[in-house]
């Protein structure tokens, strides 16, 4: 795996802030395989410590990955059970 470049702070509105990172193809299926085993994989300390070594990544902004993940599964879950209601009142 290639070293990660650490990303330029950002000061936005007196903020500073660290620059987004983009995950690379191995690095994402590595954390959805993760997630498919534990969606709540980051409240374990030792999870998230293994993946920090695995991938070189901030355990920070792993949990970060975690939450946006689980935020993005109650999504798609609320519109397929929006479409099923609406489907279901139209029958």
């Amino acid at each position: 795996m290639s070293k990660r470049v650490i990303p330029p702070t950002l000061t936005v509105g007196g903020r500073t802030r660290r620059g987004r990172i983009s995950y690379t193809a191995s690095e994402l299926a590595i954390l959805e395989k993760y997630y498919e085993e534990d969606p709540h994989a980051s409240a374990d300390p030792k999870k998230i410590e293994a993946l920090h070594k695995t991938l070189s990544i901030d355990p920070g902004r792993l949990k970060n990955w975690f939450i946006n993940r689980r935020n993005k599964d109650s999504k798609k879950n609320q519109r397929r059970k929006d479409t099923d209601d609406s489907r279901n009142q139209q029958a």
